[in-house]
């Protein structure tokens, strides 16, 4: 049967936040199976070390949450861990969201909404945010460290097309790192990717294309002939090595250096 008017969504998830380690499965609950946590149809798939979901919704405004377990949970994780989820998620294939507040860890270690007779929404993470979007608050959302880490991401991934809708090959996972590799029409725009979490890690890719690389995070380039190229990522940072690609983009913070 030909589906029409429908919209194929990604979701990508990696779980940094200690907490949720236990979990057995994951999900994601939202306007388009009725907020049901417990839906077999909207559970995650693990392969590659991965997390993932692929399902067909159709064409709108869609609101979800994720769930571990088949219940909400609490926002949980340090800085430091929320950064690399998103570095994660802002450069493998999928479409990178953001909980409104996230971006200044708004009512960490809250209920994501109402779960009990004893809560109101200004307990939870639905608690109202405007407050930090106006007058002299809104100076300090903009400051905020992780703020800043998804402006640059953000900027990278726009300047980047593989970033953007390449398919994701040759991943390679290992305790606290991660490579693979985004290749979007046959070499028209063409990234090595290593990613660090917690501390540095040593990353070589093997099998990408040979040419000139250049980090988008540390402006650092590498002359590839032989099919393998090895760099270093500090912790909770990215290497985002692009086939003759700009160079260094953006400002380094306190992730992203």
């Amino acid at each position: 049967m030909k589906r029409s008017f429908l919209t194929v969504l990604v979701f990508c998830v990696f779980v940094c936040c200690s907490p949720l380690l236990a979990a057995t499965s994951y999900g994601v609950a939202g306007s388009f199976d009725s907020w049901n946590p417990a839906d077999p149809a909207s559970q995650l798939n693990l392969a590659d070390g991965l997390w993932s979901l692929e399902t067909f919704l159709h064409a709108g405004v869609l609101e979800y949450k994720f769930v571990a377990d088949h219940a909400w949970q609490v926002n949980w994780g340090d800085d430091w861990m929320a950064a690399v989820a998103y570095n994660l998620l802002w450069i493998i294939r999928g479409i990178p969201c953001l909980y409104y507040g996230e971006e200044i860890s708004f009512m960490r270690g809250a209920p994501q909404d109402i779960c009990g007779n004893d809560y109101t929404l200004d307990t939870t993470g639905c608690a109202y945010f405007g407050d930090n979007l106006v007058g002299t608050a809104l100076a300090k959302t903009k400051a905020h460290p992780l703020y800043q880490h998804i402006k640059r991401l953000n900027c990278i991934r726009r300047q980047i097309p593989a970033l953007q809708k390449a398919p994701m090959g040759m991943t390679r996972e290992w305790g606290s790192g991660m490579s693979f590799v985004r290749d979007y029409n046959s070499g028209q725009s063409y990234v090595a990717v290593g990613l660090a979490a917690g501390n540095g890690q040593d990353v070589t890719v093997v099998g990408v294309r040979n040419g000139l690389y250049r980090d988008a995070v540390t402006g650092n380039n590498i002359q590839v002939g032989n099919g393998a190229i090895s760099f270093h990522v500090k912790g909770n940072s990215a290497g985002i090595y692009v086939l003759n690609g700009p160079g260094k983009i953006g400002e380094d913070g306190v992730y992203l250096r």
